[in-house]
């Protein structure tokens, strides 16, 4: 066990030191995603996004009398905005990491050329190299890790709201929404006659 951390862990030097905190913001984050884009979670008209979403509209419909469908639109995406925002740090890391890697190899070989002459053997030579493969290794390693994550719970998070979150909000405010349509029936609508006559009164 010594052997394979020395060899494939410690090897990498500082890098490791950013890079294993970045794996594990990057599974919480995925975890995190997980739970907050479960059907039950999105759903919920009790404790869910949407009854967040319901919340505020109803709010709205309170202060202003009025609710459209522009409006519930708006609350979805403000809703989707904060789903989106679980993911910025996976996006961050996968962008991130590699270059991690990257410059923990270049500086691991930046003493390569001036000392391959006092080297007697390959052996250094070989332990320099390997330790600059690994870094590049986990560098690319947490980047993907990242990449896979924020591919999969951004395609989670569009299917959540087409399917499920603003169905659910819609169904909800179906009710206010249905307000606002009698409240326009009943307000008394002006002719075009009349909208003419106002429009020519001194």
């Amino acid at each position: 066990m010594n052997t394979f951390l020395q060899t494939y862990v410690i090897s990498a030097g500082w890098v490791m030191v950013l890079l294993v905190p970045a794996s594990v913001v990057a599974l919480a984050a995925m975890l995190r995603a997980a739970v907050m884009l479960r059907s039950s979670a999105v759903t919920n008209l009790t404790d869910g996004a949407a009854a967040e979403v319901v919340a505020r509209l109803r709010s709205l419909k309170e202060a202003h009398s009025t609710v459209t469908a522009q409006d519930i639109r708006e609350e979805v995406d403000r809703e989707m905005l904060e789903f989106a925002a679980l993911l910025q740090p996976l996006y961050f890391i996968f962008i991130a990491a590699p270059m991690v890697g990257l410059i923990g190899a270049v500086i691991a070989l930046l003493p390569v050329p001036s000392a391959v002459g006092s080297m007697k053997d390959g052996a250094a030579l070989a332990g320099v190299v390997h330790s600059a493969l690994v870094s590049i290794g986990w560098g690319l390693g947490v980047g993907v890790f990242a990449f896979l994550g924020y591919a999969v719970f951004r395609a989670r998070m569009w299917a959540v709201e087409a399917d499920e979150l603003r169905p659910a909000v819609e169904a909800a405010t179906r009710d206010l929404v249905g307000s606002l349509a009698a409240d326009l029936r009943r307000a008394p609508r002006k002719s075009a006659a009349d909208e003419w006559a106002v429009g020519d009164a001194p």
